[in-house]
Formats: structure tokens, sequence, C-alpha cells
């Protein structure tokens, strides 16, 4: 969904998040879906229990405005 506000210049949403952080999703995302040599459970567990709270976080302030 990223991707497609990216596309659509919401640059107003996207500022909230980091480009680095936009980009870390989308390639953890393309990794998954593609299974490439498998998943590496400790770096989707180190997501989310530390990338996903903080993407709460930004998610809540753009709604929140």
């Amino acid at each position: 969904q990223l991707n497609k506000l990216k596309r659509s210049h919401a640059d107003d949403i996207l500022s909230v998040f980091d480009n680095n952080d936009i980009k870390g999703m989308y390639d953890v995302r393309t990794y998954i879906a593609h299974d490439y040599e498998g998943v590496n459970l400790a770096i989707v567990e180190w997501i989310i229990r530390n990338g996903l709270p903080k993407f709460k976080k930004q998610c809540n302030s753009i709604i929140n405005n």
C-alpha cells in the first residue's frame, strides 16, 4: 500500500515515514512473498517486536491529524 501511495504522490502521508523504513517494508514484503531461500524467522520476529510498534505510532499520527 505504501508503494501505491508513492505512485500517487501522496507526499503528505509518506512524509510521516522514513524513506529507509518504506524501502525496508517493501523489501521484506517482496522477500517473504517470493520466499527467497526461505524466510529467516528471527528477522520476522524482530520486525514484529520492533518495527511494527513504530509503524503503528506513525499510522496513528496520520489518523489523529
